[in-house]
């Protein structure tokens, strides 16, 4: 801008002023574009933004109130906007033409929409481009408030210091002070002595401090040199300089670190590095120290193209001191994008022996896996076809589990096309599959070719619906097989015939001032397949399937194709609801139903698990219910007739009344038929509860009746002051019945708009107590 220029606009300014006696008002222009205060705060604005960025979402019940609301988004629109004014309001305003000078003094006010620069006085000097402030220095916009003793800056290089700055976000906590912040241009600037926490100006429990911080908004990175975390008055961490991202860029840099200690594996420490190798393409590269163990390198690393997105994780652990041997897992997922005609799945893992992960999990789930599967997957689909191909193998973990059948692979055509001629339906499912095997010798192995083609046709009305449907199963093998004398070619071709029927009642009624529906829905189903000896063929993936109200209208009672078990039988079942009409929300369900066979079954696999000869199966029920006030029940039933005993029960108990607060109470058991001994009973109890607004106790325990052993128990607490938390977990599991329990205590100190210290004991909550959701 020129002299000249910029000198008219003045004399213009002060005239207005002069003239009319109110504020001098213009229209943003070059120079308001680059106006006093903004300028300033072009190098500030990037970390105190992305402190409030990443600020967790703090919970009014323990900090408050916000200070002011959130920035309205009419007030960041008129920022940008060339027609909003710009207004000054001044005491005095003098020209000195000796010094090119402008002078404004005495309650000054710079305003433009929603931002306020306010200070005893303004002096600009027109020709060396600089401006003074001082005097009880102000600015504002919605939702920031900084303050200053002085500044200045130069406008033609934007390049300016403001000393004793104070900064605040006020629909926050987040606020912190610098001893003095310089503008080295447009995107770079510097700090001295500057300090920042997300706690209530009241309740400042926690800084993050540094003798000098560096932002560069054009690299998006900014640097510290002695920088601290004080905690109640006390340094808990420091490290000389560090590194960090002051926008959504990622950038390489140390991650938070995470320990655990444990009775088998002693005082576990990891530190995790965060490299950014490309926009495409980083890792994770995490050094970690098990005092009883070893050193140990974990990695992930991530790779997203046009193409696919992978993911492979490796894990090393050298002559582990336990163990005594070198211990290791990789694994490797890839994944084709969503908007691909063709998706496809790759999913490889293999460990090194068969305790690794009972040593590196985490908990009963890991150590119970007997067989560590990868699958490769691929599938296209229309609107009426879906063809897929899939290749699944094992690596067995217990040597003394059967190792199951390969998939070497499976080829699967699913054809669904519109109603044909007269309403009919059509489906097609086929699938061809070659099974392998590690011990061929002594296993069947060969190809399975499966077809179904079905045909149905339903009626429905308001408040019924019937849908008969008749299907053709064929089944047909070529086979090496160990037994020289069983047949190589075996098949099976098995007409199915089904029809199906409901019908909907439903009734209004009131409970006290609540408007509920009460709706009754019979179900019957027909099945009727004639038996056909199956024995020949191999069972390579077919198993029994445990009998449930959902088993009740399947055409088949086992799981796989290898069998189709023959059926002249009705199942009958009855549900019954309560709805809400107003919000359609369902407070109740309830179902019972059963299986009356016409004839004995004459294909079988394991006849200890269903008698064959029976007139009619268990008697199956469940109960569900959401009842106000945050109470859940679920409970499932299953009676035998014939023995006059329950088979398999389950019931759990829910009161949930926020969603920081639960209590859970279940109870499981089954029975074995042929003896009717409990093969499983187990009780578990798991709670999250505050005590007060900041207290949380967390506690759980799963007992089983059967041994009479605790298989888990975990209790703690949490402790959370709106810009800390606390949490402090024990732990004892068992693994194995057989072997000792392990022990270990997790505890994390998380920093609202900070990273985490410890291990997570938030996730642990999470997936132990069933509807357990943090407040924050």
């Amino acid at each position: 801008m020129s002299a000249q220029l910029m000198h008219f606009i003045f004399c213009e300014m002060v005239s207005a002023a002069a003239d009319t006696g109110k504020s001098p008002v213009y229209r943003k222009s070059s120079l308001t574009r680059i106006a006093l205060l903004s300028a300033m705060l072009a190098g500030v604005a990037p970390v105190l933004a992305h402190a409030e960025n990443n600020d967790l979402p703090f919970d009014p019940a323990l900090c408050g109130g916000p200070i002011s609301t959130q920035p309205d988004p009419a007030n960041l629109a008129a920022r940008e906007d060339p027609a909003t004014p710009v207004t000054i309001d001044a005491d005095r305003v003098d020209y000195f033409g000796a010094t090119q000078s402008y002078r404004f003094a005495g309650n000054v006010l710079l305003q433009q929409a929603d931002q306020q620069l306010q200070a005893d006085r303004i002096v600009f000097n027109q020709e060396t481009s600089r401006a003074d402030a001082s005097g009880n220095l102000r600015y504002y916009e919605d939702g920031l408030t900084l303050w200053a003793e002085e500044g200045h800056l130069y406008f033609d290089v934007t390049r300016g210091a403001l000393s004793t700055a104070r900064f605040q976000f006020e629909h926050s906590y987040t606020h912190g002070d610098a001893d003095e912040i310089i503008i080295e241009d447009s995107q770079r600037s510097r700090y001295r002595d500057v300090r920042f926490t997300t706690c209530p100006p009241d309740r400042t429990d926690w800084w993050l401090r540094g003798s000098e911080l560096r932002t560069d908004r054009e690299e998006g990175m900014g640097s510290a040199r002695h920088a601290w975390l004080q905690f109640m008055g006390v340094p808990l961490f420091y490290t000389p300089y560090i590194s960090f991202p002051i926008d959504d860029r990622r950038r390489s840099g140390l991650l938070a670190p995470s320990y655990r200690q444990s009775s088998r594996s002693g005082f576990d420490l990891r530190i995790p590095y965060y490299w950014n190798m490309a926009p495409n393409y980083d890792a994770v590269l995490a050094p970690r120290i098990v005092t009883r163990r070893g050193l140990m390198l974990d990695t992930e690393w991530r790779l997203l193209t046009r193409q696919f997105a992978a993911e492979t994780d490796l894990q090393y652990l050298p002559d582990d001191d336990l163990y005594g041997d070198d211990r290791w897992l990789a694994s490797l997922r890839m994944e084709s994008p969503e908007e691909r005609a063709i998706q496809w799945e790759l999913d490889l893992n293999r460990v090194s022996d068969e305790d690794y992960l009972r040593d590196f999990g985490s908990g009963i789930a890991s150590s119970s896996v007997s067989h560590l599967p990868s699958l490769a997957i691929a599938s296209y689909q229309t609107l009426d076809l879906r063809v897929s191909a899939q290749a699944q193998t094992w690596q067995t973990l217990d040597q003394e589990v059967s190792s199951p059948y390969r998939i070497l692979p499976r080829v699967r055509v699913d054809y669904n096309p519109a109603p044909i001629a007269a309403g009919l339906d059509y489906r097609l499912e086929s699938e061809l599959t070659y099974f392998d095997h590690a011990n061929p010798s002594a296993r069947d192995t060969g190809v399975r070719a499966h077809v179904v083609p079905t045909l149905s046709r339903t009626w429905d009305g308001l408040a019924y619906f019937i849908t008969p449907s008749f299907a053709v199963s064929h089944t047909e093998y070529w086979l090496d097989r160990p037994d020289n004398s069983a047949a190589e070619n075996p098949s099976s071709t098995i007409p199915i015939f089904s029809v199906e029927a409901g019908i909907f009642l439903e009734r209004d009624f009131a409970l006290g001032n609540r408007a509920l529906m009460q709706t009754l829905e019979p179900r019957l189903f027909y099945l009727y397949v004639p038996e056909y000896d199956q024995s020949d063929q191999p069972r390579f993936d077919t198993r029994d399937s445990e009998l449930t109200l959902g088993q009740l209208f399947r055409t088949n009672r086992f799981t796989g194709p290898d069998r189709q078990g023959d059926a002249n039988q009705v199942s009958a079942a009855l549900t019954s609801r309560v709805v809400d009409r107003q919000s359609g929300r369902e407070h109740l369900s309830a179902s019972v139903g059963q299986i009356f066979y016409l004839e004995d079954r004459e294909v079988t696999i394991n006849d200890a698990l269903e008698d064959p000869t029976r007139n009619s199966s268990d008697i199956m029920a469940e109960l569900r219910s959401q009842l106000p006030g945050g109470f859940n029940v679920f409970a499932d039933y299953r009676w035998d007739p014939y023995d006059n005993r329950t088979r398999r029960s389950g019931l759990r108990l829910q009161y949930r009344p926020q969603p920081d607060a639960v209590i859970n109470l279940g109870y499981r058991s089954r029975t074995e038929r042929d003896s009717g001994s409990r093969e499983l009973e187990q009780t578990d109890l798991s709670f999250v509860w505050p005590i007060g607004a900041r207290w949380h106790a967390i506690g759980g325990w799963r007992y089983s009746l059967l041994d009479n052993e605790t298989l888990e128990q975990f209790a703690g607490f949490e402790f959370d002051n709106c810009c800390w938390s606390f949490r402090l977990l024990a732990r004892e599991y068992v693994r194995d019945l057989d072997r000792e329990p392990e022990r270990e205590v997790m505890f994390q100190l998380e920093f609202t708009g900070l990273a985490d210290v410890g291990r997570s004991v938030q996730d642990f909550m999470i997936d132990a107590v069933t509807g357990y959701r943090p407040r924050r």
